[in-house]
């Protein structure tokens, strides 16, 4: 999930007029080189959106159990 955000958090992005298309440039060199432009819908940036969202929901969900047996705690 960190590769995802970073990836829409500091790749580059760009938008082409003649496909319609969106890119971002991807560059990183896990194993080996790679700097080239990916093709990304918006349907996998709403994907991953909806990934983030759960995850922060079940984050919440964790931490008001662990604070309600903190507080419950003699």
């Amino acid at each position: 999930m960190a590769d995802k955000r970073n990836r829409i958090a500091h790749d580059p992005w760009f938008y082409s007029y003649d496909s319609g298309q969106h890119y971002r440039l991807h560059k990183t060199a896990h194993g080996t080189l790679d700097f080239s432009y990916k093709p990304v819908s918006t349907d996998e940036v709403r994907a991953i959106e909806k990934e983030f969202t759960d995850l922060t929901a079940r984050f919440r969900e964790v931490k008001s159990a662990m604070l309600r047996d903190f507080y419950s705690s003699p």
